[in-house]
């Protein structure tokens, strides 16, 4: 942005899911091997509930609670499987390993936000 524009800029830039941590203020305990977060538009997928059954200690994290409690319970986990870029931007706040999964391609755009 500085080249386009020229000059020095001095403004914060990235995502705010990367200080969900600090805005949280603590690491939760451990208490999931595997957070499931499917983007909210999929919630029902069939493969949703897949996940769920083949993982042991598996928990579905749902993006449409409250935000507070949707971060600690990232932070509980010791690794997110995610359809939503955001919950794996959190995952990444609380260094929890994290993969993308595609579970339809009716999103907007190329799966690359």
């Amino acid at each position: 942005m500085e080249n386009i524009l020229g000059k020095k800029l001095d403004v914060p830039t990235g995502d705010g899911g990367l200080l969900a941590e600090r805005w949280l203020g603590f690491y939760p305990e451990k208490k999931y091997l595997v957070g499931i977060i499917p983007h909210f538009k999929e919630q029902d997928h069939p493969v949703v509930k897949k996940l769920l059954d083949n993982y042991d200690n598996s928990t579905l994290i749902d993006l449409k609670e409250n935000p507070k409690k949707v971060v600690e319970k990232i932070g509980e986990c010791e690794y997110i499987i995610s359809s939503s870029l955001h919950g794996m931007i959190v995952a990444d706040s609380f260094h929890i390993p994290n993969m993308h999964i595609t579970l339809t391609n009716n999103m907007f755009g190329d799966g690359n936000k």
